[in-house]
């Protein structure tokens, strides 16, 4: 098992939950929340322990937001197709991706592990 399908089993993403997250809102307020978290890790340097709040609240709404939003009622835009190519990423184990599309998720995983190192 990948660690993205790890993660998205954290999550509980079962099928309806993929529908609901390919919603762009989803998918746009989701971007946001990393730098939001990104800040209220940063907070406890000016309020401490209560930095747990925010914090808390920031893993709270990374786990509602996949569910907060119906369906799209189209995956034609941008950010639909993003998280469906997630998912079909995530599949990899089960139905393989072609070897010319797997460089690129493998760089950028490669990046944001680098950036997950610096953001600890």
């Amino acid at each position: 098992m990948t660690f993205e399908r790890r993660l998205a089993g954290l999550f509980r993403m079962d099928d309806d939950t993929w529908a609901r997250h390919a919603n762009p809102w989803s998918v746009w307020t989701r971007v946001i929340s990393l730098p939001l978290l990104m800040l209220a890790v940063w907070s406890r340097v000016w309020i401490g322990w209560w930095s747990l709040l925010p914090i808390a609240g920031m893993i709270l709404w990374l786990w509602i937001n996949p569910r907060a939003f119906p369906p799209p009622r189209s995956t034609n835009k941008w950010a639909s197709k993003g998280v469906l190519g997630e998912r079909v990423w995530l599949n990899r184990r089960e139905v393989p991706v072609p070897e010319h599309h797997r460089l690129v998720p493998n760089i950028l995983s490669a990046f944001s592990a680098v950036g997950a190192v610096f953001f600890v």
